[in-house]
């Protein structure tokens, strides 16, 4: 298990640079954000993920959050998945095929926050020593997927001429039933930097990360780069519809890269509430043919 690569690398850069943010650095905002909030996401997606059976996934995530003042934040996701059948396995946003369809594949769900995952879904195979007992791929399952922690720290807020920046570390739990296909059975952490900026009417959005995973199964899961930029417009105080590109390396051995589009719109109900909605077509083979869903979100 190679941890400290060259790339894996900017996992821990990241971590200390959050560490190392003081509350006066670079610029001063009062914090008009309530202390506690939160959010329920629910995903579909469908696809083959280049193989010869298509995958219907249902997931229901509910996000609880803290900002800490006006730079921090800390950010708890615990989803709960439904899948058609075994043939993927989930862990956060990606989905890794099983080998028993072929070579693995990898799929992003539809909400285009990356973690990565591997392909343990209880399938074993035989070797010249060992027999393993196989789980029917062909079953639904369901139950508690992998479960995420993330630490935040804005960096830079936005102004006339710079756009917010905040870096952020996110770890993956094992949570999952990896027997099931709903877990991976190991450990991942994620480290990147996103960047906001208002212009005019419109909004820019760009951010890029850096993703190691424990490669606990047979799956080959590898270390990867993800990226996402978008554009947004406020077409009211209240009404943002907007765009996204989001993709990736390769995930895992024999996958391919990832890539994915999306379209959405948000309303702000309240003051500290909102909902939204998304339609995103996958355009890579290891991503969904397409997916939808919608979230709820509140600020306490």
């Amino acid at each position: 298990m190679r941890i400290f690569t060259l790339p894996s690398c900017l996992v821990l850069l990241t971590f200390l640079v959050i560490l190392a943010c003081p509350t006066g650095l670079l610029a001063s905002e009062e914090n008009t954000r309530q202390n506690i909030y939160l959010e329920l996401d629910f995903d579909f997606t469908s696809g083959d993920y280049g193989t010869d059976t298509t995958t219907d996934s249902y997931v229901y995530t509910l996000l609880l959050g803290a900002y800490l003042g006006s730079r921090w934040d800390v950010q708890l996701s615990a989803p709960y998945i439904y899948k058609s059948n075994s043939y993927l396995t989930t862990s956060g946003n990606v989905y890794y095929g099983s080998r028993m369809t072929g070579t693995p594949q990898v799929g992003q769900l539809a909400n285009g926050d990356g973690m990565g995952g591997s392909g343990g879904d209880g399938t074993g195979g035989t070797t010249d020593t060992t027999t393993t007992t196989m789980t029917d791929v062909k079953e639904s399952q369901s139950g508690f997927g992998d479960m995420s922690l993330s630490l935040g720290c804005i960096l830079l807020f936005e102004n006339q001429t710079s756009p917010q920046v905040r870096a952020y570390v996110e770890g993956r739990l094992p949570t999952g039933d990896e027997d099931k296909g709903l877990g991976t059975g190991g450990y991942g952490v994620e480290g990147g930097f996103e960047l906001f900026k208002w212009v005019g009417p419109f909004s820019l959005l760009g951010s890029g990360a850096y993703t190691w995973q424990e490669d606990s199964s047979d799956i080959g899961l590898k270390e990867y780069w993800s990226y996402e930029v978008g554009l947004g417009y406020a077409l009211t105080d209240r009404l943002r519809p907007g765009l996204s590109l989001w993709g990736a390396t390769e995930p895992a051995e024999d996958v391919g890269s990832l890539l994915e589009g999306k379209a959405q719109l948000s309303y702000r109900t309240g003051s500290s509430s909102a909902i939204g909605a998304y339609v995103m077509k996958g355009l890579a083979t290891s991503s969904p043919d397409m997916g939808t869903g919608f979230f709820f979100f509140w600020n306490f």
